[in-house]
């Protein structure tokens, strides 16, 4: 039997060879036979991104035909903080638009106040933030800045005590007075958790006032031993079962 190469699909060899000079020719078409070298770039926007300084925008130019069929050249400049989409929030993000504190006196705290864990969180962010302006205890005379600024209020006070949780939460996040905003700096579960820090304070503080009272008054009494909340303690009590 003859082999035939002039029937159609010709020779299998010559298809070999074929393929192979491709790809040759796709390999000497790269940048170089080094490693440390990516050869063809699809996307180098992909490997160098554009540096950018703040405020600054980059330029782009688009290419289209016109009616005449002309090739015009039009530029557009990208700035480089873009504004977010209407209606879109940072993760984790919760808005906060109330703007009357009486309406934010139906807000409920969310956290339970017996439980240890929101006490010792409480107690960590009231230290870390607002423990130096209205003090440690929450007595603001006590704050590393009452010599320096007056007017700052005490937390242990009967005003206090009356404010509603949502009222307090309010102040803290949208401010009051010269006191800024922390909603930066405590989330909304943080800022709950800083409240029950700041009610076991002015609990502790009445007690004692309460028992300086019945004192000058001539009553016989045992006094009070000095209030401290599970916050305050430096063993945490075990949580019910």
């Amino acid at each position: 039997m003859k082999l035939n190469l002039s029937e159609k699909g010709g020779c299998p060899v010559h298809k070999l060879l074929g393929l192979c000079c491709g790809m040759l020719a796709l390999v000497a078409c790269t940048d170089g036979p080094s490693k440390t070298e990516r050869g063809l770039n699809y996307m180098p926007d992909m490997y160098v991104s554009p540096a950018l300084k703040s405020q600054e925008s980059y330029v782009v130019q688009q290419e289209a035909l016109d009616e005449n069929g002309e090739i015009v050249v039009s530029t557009m400049e990208i700035p480089a903080m873009m504004t977010p989409p209407a209606g879109t929030i940072p993760r984790d993000f919760m808005p906060y638009d109330l703007n009357d504190p009486e309406i934010a006196d139906g807000m409920v705290n969310p956290l339970a106040a017996a439980d240890p864990s929101n006490a010792r969180l409480g107690r960590d962010k009231f230290e870390q933030f607002c423990a130096v302006c209205h003090g440690k205890d929450g007595n603001a005379d006590n704050g590393y800045v009452a010599e320096k600024l007056l007017g700052v209020p005490s937390l242990t006070t009967p005003v206090v005590a009356e404010y509603t949780d949502g009222r307090i939460y309010h102040f803290i996040t949208t401010g009051k007075g010269r006191m800024p905003n922390y909603k930066a700096q405590l989330l909304p579960q943080e800022r709950w958790a800083v409240i029950h820090y700041i009610r076991s304070l002015n609990a502790a503080s009445l007690r004692v006032d309460e028992a300086q009272t019945l004192d000058a008054a001539g009553k016989s009494f045992k006094p009070l031993p000095e209030a401290k909340s599970s916050a305050q303690r430096e063993i945490w009590p075990e949580t019910s079962k």
